[in-house]
């Protein structure tokens, strides 16, 4: 017994230096595509390319490692006004997120709704710059009514609190949301959404992330309103130090007709 534990150890140490050296090899060809690929390329010739040239399916961290070395630098913060006008519902947690999410603006005007429909309705029709939602709780999840509210009215997350109900030891997410992705110095969490093509295109995709140390925080998944078998998955990671720029070019190249559903701390 003691022998052939040996002889399998000796196998497994010997595959995995071998393995060592494929994916140095790997890495050095993956390193010579990026140089010859044009600075201009678009993001569907970039998936060609990689396609043609490693022989796999692009959605894997081969990819995500190409498109770190093709993507730029990063992507510069956006420029905010000093003013907001933002639309909220008039309960004390909802202002006490207020307070909170707008400490950047050295003046914000309170537009008072009753509901989280009207609030939505305030930005998408251009008469407010922010609203601010509730859309997760450490009790229920997240809220269903939160997501269908976003992807209906295409707002996106731009920064968000978690607050403690006074009288209970739930926790609650608030985002403040506008009609645009904006990048605040310092951001480094994105969250994005996708309709499943192939079964295995989450597993796929998660396992790129955290091939360059892209922490997943959390998943979630929705039926389509037109089609329930059929299902949009929600992701939420941390960058750290990745580029954003990178990682928007691979989801172009990769995961086309996906939403980037905010940028934020």
């Amino acid at each position: 017994m003691t022998d052939s534990i040996r002889v399998i150890r000796k196998n497994t140490d010997s595959i995995k230096k071998h393995e060592g050296d494929l994916a140095i090899i790997r890495d050095a060809e993956i390193g010579e595509l990026a140089r010859i690929t044009k600075s201009s390329v678009s993001p569907e010739k970039a998936y060609a390319l990689y396609k043609d040239s490693m022989g796999e399916d692009p959605l894997s961290a081969g990819m995500l490692r190409y498109c770190s070395l093709i993507a730029g630098d990063g992507t510069p913060p956006t420029q905010r006004k000093d003013t907001c006008r933002v639309a909220c519902v008039k309960n004390p947690l909802s202002l006490k997120a207020l307070t909170e999410l707008t400490r950047g603006f050295s003046g914000v005007t309170l537009s008072e709704k009753s509901d989280f429909r009207a609030l939505c309705e305030e930005v998408a029709q251009d008469l407010s710059d922010y609203c601010i939602l509730p859309y997760c709780s450490s009790l229920d999840g997240y809220y269903p009514t939160f997501q269908k509210l976003v992807r209906s009215y295409e707002l996106k997350i731009n920064a968000r609190i978690c607050l403690s109900r006074p009288d209970s030891d739930e926790e609650i997410l608030f985002a403040l949301l506008s009609k645009n992705v904006e990048i605040a110095q310092g951001a480094n969490i994105v969250s994005f959404s996708f309709v499943q093509s192939k079964k295995d295109t989450l597993a796929r995709l998660l396992a790129a992330l955290s091939s360059m140390q892209i922490e997943i925080l959390g998943t979630n998944s929705a039926p389509l309103e037109y089609n329930m078998y059929k299902l949009s998955f929600t992701v939420e990671a941390d960058v750290g130090d990745f580029p954003l720029s990178a990682l928007f070019f691979f989801l172009d190249a990769t995961l086309p007709g996906h939403t980037v559903l905010g940028v934020y701390q």
